[in-house]
């Protein structure tokens, strides 16, 4: 049963070596360009690639296309992800590049419908994407009911 989500940067990713059951949610921007990862104890991988913008932000001046955007299509991929998984794993590993703007934003949300609370994402040294984490959440709250 989902007992922790864990946000990481993709370097990190290598060195995971847990006795827990765990799966991944792994996010890059480009396809192809996933990490490797030690299989033990993984009972499922979801990849992802979309582009940390969002269109919405001022300060962000990256336009990327509809397609290269975090969309609901993508929130739906992850719901349906969780969904499956939540009951075989101890822990879920959402990772992208930094692992400080896209994977908190979706890890924010997954917290938010497991546990209640996603305000652990919102702290140093995490810096949510915005439209990613509303995506998320109205894609969430859409299908589920809830948040």
């Amino acid at each position: 049963m989902l007992k922790e989500i864990v946000v990481l940067p993709r370097r990190a990713i290598a060195e995971i070596d847990t006795p827990l059951s765990w799966a991944m949610i792994s996010i890059a921007t480009n396809e192809g360009t996933w990490p490797d990862y030690n299989e033990e104890n993984n009972k499922g991988v979801l990849r992802l690639a979309f582009h940390d913008s969002d269109p919405n932000n001022k300060h962000n001046p990256h336009i990327a296309t509809e397609e290269q955007l975090f969309g609901e299509k993508r929130a739906n991929l992850i719901i349906d992800f969780v969904a499956e998984i939540k009951d075989k794993v101890d822990m879920l590993v959402v990772h992208c590049e930094a692992g400080v703007s896209r994977s908190p934003a979706i890890a924010a949300v997954l917290a938010k419908i497991h546990f209640g609370d996603d305000k652990a994402f919102f702290k140093a040294p995490f810096t949510p994407n915005m439209h990613v984490y509303r995506v998320m959440l109205d894609t969430a709250h859409a299908r589920l009911g809830v948040l």
